[in-house]
């Protein structure tokens, strides 16, 4: 083995026990020397491209991930990379042009199956998201990420309780699956829970489309309270046959599946016990 070639396996090693480590700064110093010491290593520069992934610099993981896939054009990893590294700098077309890539280089690998469900179900039209989620399902039953992209299509056409449903078997088969608590944030939001996507909301935090959930659920909150000390000092009348809650009510037995009675067992460690009080009174 030459000199070179010591250095590079070295070099690679290091960088890995470092990412490995979660010692970033130091993983994306010794894959600077990697890249200089192998600039024409595919490998080499995934590996770069997904310690800037960890490090939130989208933009420079999405050029290093280019130059994997320009060297590497027929693995199915250096694709999966670019896919996910064009999704969060909001280049969606390459995002779904790589991702898919990555699914036909793979051999539709369940797990790439799997993410580029989840991304059609938040990006992309209804049809193709929901044909890729069965897809992805069929090739793995226990992807709690597979079940949560079928639960987020239904949650946009706002089909709720085949959304519930869905979320429900994605924590089932995968206690604590993010993408599937992502969708319950949205479903909360969706029935004016506020307290409880509060909560939830600040397990994403640093994640845009949970932080404006939030802040909608805030803004919401904070007129139910000026509201009710309205009401209590008797300046307005109670709005409670006017708000989408007190309709939800009214109609709860016929639009709320029983997934709902084993979701409330699943989200024991994810609500707490006041959150899960409140679900269970309010339906």
């Amino acid at each position: 083995m030459s000199t070179s070639s010591e250095k590079i396996n070295h070099l690679t090693c290091k960088t890995i026990e470092a990412l490995e480590a979660g010692v970033d700064l130091r993983a994306l110093a010794l894959a600077d020397q990697l890249v200089a010491t192998a600039p024409h290593s595919g490998a080499a520069r995934r590996l770069r491209s997904m310690i800037l992934l960890g490090r939130s610099d989208a933009d420079a993981a999405f050029l290093e991930s280019c130059e994997a896939v320009r060297l590497m054009p027929e693995d199915a990893h250096s694709h999966r990379i670019l896919g996910i590294a064009a999704w969060q700098s909001d280049r969606c077309e390459r995002a779904q042009e790589a991702l898919e890539e990555a699914v036909r280089l793979s051999g539709d690998e369940p797990l790439m199956l799997a993410e580029l469900a989840w991304f059609l179900s938040l990006k992309r039209g209804p049809q193709l998201a929901k044909m890729t989620a069965r897809q992805a399902i069929g090739a793995n039953p226990i992807s709690g990420t597979a079940w949560a992209a079928m639960a987020m299509v239904h949650s946009r056409e706002e089909e709720l309780d085949l959304a519930v449903s869905n979320v429900t078997k994605s924590l089932q088969v995968e206690p604590g699956n993010p993408n599937a608590l992502f969708v319950l944030l949205q479903i909360l939001q969706q029935y004016h829970l506020d307290i409880d996507a509060i909560d939830l909301a600040k397990k994403f935090r640093g994640v845009p489309e949970a932080d404006a959930i939030r802040r909608e659920c805030e803004t919401r909150l904070q007129k139910k309270t000026q509201v009710a000390k309205l009401v209590e000092g008797g300046v307005a009348d109670h709005p409670v046959n006017h708000t989408p809650i007190a309709t939800l009510r009214k109609e709860k037995k016929s639009r709320l599946p029983r997934a709902f009675d084993l979701l409330w067992v699943l989200l024991g460690g994810v609500l707490g016990t006041a959150g899960l009080l409140l679900l269970k009174w309010f339906f």
